[in-house]
């Protein structure tokens, strides 16, 4: 079949090389691939150009100082440890925060002895820092304290806070369980019981050891320096917006210091929420007054026209809001004769009309006086005094050259309701009383 021996030793040992490796392949696909630490586990998982994105940052913890392999001693559980830093959960957080850890064991037992101490760390902070007085907040404050995320695979574990995405979650597990599928770990020094309760004491020691170091700085730094700090920006920037939906939102998290350990600040807190309402509920109110206010000025308002006083529009005083002419006449003939008074005005003047007769107004509209219009009192018009302006004394000046000042008795625009008058340049001085009316034309009161 051969034509030769040398050809014949040629495939023979291409044969076996090619064996070999295939045995090597088997062996390394069936019994395992080399254990990792936790720094190579990482390492891999980078390698994923997706997991990488997430990662801000990772480090290798060196154990000699490490707290726990301090506290535990000679019989620490795990071999090496890394933690490692998601971007969109590091947010906002301080320096010295981690969103997961990928811990390497001597064996699967030592590992569940870990994540059992780790479930129990919870049970720990409650008993130390009780719900009754407390609350949520410290939970809140210390996602750790939390029990993470586990994730177990042969002898490594991964831990993942709380508050990392469940999309990155998802990402993080499935890179973590696909670099360690096939790779087989050693059980190396298996615990003894003994060995077990000595360990299990010592993280229970540990526990309570952090937990009471957590509990004074959470009562003497924590609290003024992030929550109440927190609280006193929220409230203070409510205050400036007065907004209802923040002022909602806020109110909702007031719950989290309604306990003991935070009477007081509570209380002065409510305190501060309360005027907020009031003064949310007092603006409320001035903006439904002023609505229904332009809402009856609208519907009570008159356009320009000629109406007949008892019959058109009832008897008494009105405002005119404009720049405009006015007449009042004792009958509708338009005939000189029958007009009791006229004017020309600025901005606006005010009308008394008796019942029969006419009123005629051009350029401006008209409100009944019991309606109490808005009208501007820094520039030239008609006033009534006690109703639009204060008695007491007026420094006038011109708007230009001179002025007219006119005080009255009446709305009604005639001669003999005239009290005082006067043309006047630079600056001039008039007193009024309750119940007078003050005309000023081509000048205004000095504020």
């Amino acid at each position: 079949m051969f034509k030769n021996k040398k050809m014949k030793v040629g495939i023979l040992a291409t044969a076996i090389v090619v064996g070999i490796a295939i045995v090597f392949a088997l062996i390394s696909y069936f019994g395992g691939r080399e254990p990792l630490t936790a720094s190579q586990i990482m390492e891999k998982m980078v390698e994923n150009s997706s997991v990488a994105n997430l990662i801000g940052e990772y480090e290798e913890i060196d154990l000699a100082n490490d707290e726990i392999t301090q506290y535990i001693g000679k019989d620490c559980l795990y071999t090496s440890r890394v933690q490692f830093v998601d971007v969109k959960d590091k947010k906002d957080k301080e320096e010295n925060y981690y969103s997961g850890t990928i811990l390497v064991f001597k064996n699967t037992e030592s590992m569940e002895l870990m994540a059992d101490h780790l479930k129990d760390y919870s049970g720990v902070l409650n008993r130390k820092m009780p719900a009754s007085q407390y609350g949520q907040l410290l939970h809140l404050i210390y996602s750790e304290t939390n029990t993470p995320y586990m994730v177990k695979n042969g002898n490594a574990l991964m831990l993942l806070n709380l508050t990392v995405s469940e999309e990155n979650l998802t990402l993080y597990i499935e890179e973590f369980n696909n670099i360690l599928k096939n790779v087989k770990y050693e059980q190396e020094d298996i615990l003894q019981s003994k060995q077990k309760e000595e360990i299990k004491q010592k993280l229970n020691s540990y526990a309570e050891q952090k937990i009471e170091e957590m509990k004074k700085e959470f009562d003497s730094t924590i609290l003024e320096t992030k929550v109440y700090s927190l609280y006193e920006s929220t409230i203070s920037n409510v205050e400036k917006s007065q907004s209802e939906d923040e002022l909602s939102k806020l109110k909702e998290n007031m719950k989290y210091l309604k306990y003991p350990a935070y009477k007081e600040k509570y209380d002065e807190f409510m305190k501060r929420i309360k005027n907020i309402e009031d003064a949310i509920n007092k603006k409320k109110a001035e903006e439904e007054a002023k609505r229904k206010r332009e809402q009856e000025l609208a519907e009570n308002r008159h356009g320009p026209g000629m109406y007949e006083v008892g019959k058109d529009i009832p008897a008494g005083e009105y405002v005119l809001v404009g720049s405009g002419y006015f007449s009042i006449s004792k009958d509708a003939s338009g005939s000189l004769d029958s007009i009791i008074a006229n004017d020309n005005f600025e901005n606006n003047s005010i009308v008394k009309v008796k019942k029969g007769e006419y009123l005629q107004v051009s350029r401006a509209s008209f409100y009944n006086m019991k309606l109490n219009p808005d009208i501007d009192t820094s520039s030239s018009g008609m006033f009534k005094v006690g109703v639009h302006i204060a008695p007491g004394k007026y420094k006038l000046e011109p708007n230009g050259s001179s002025g007219y000042v006119e005080v009255s008795s009446s709305a009604r625009h005639n001669i003999s309701s005239i009290i005082t008058n006067d043309n006047f340049s630079g600056q001039k001085y008039i007193s009024v009383k309750k119940g007078q009316y003050l005309k000023l034309s081509r000048c205004h009161i000095v504020k």
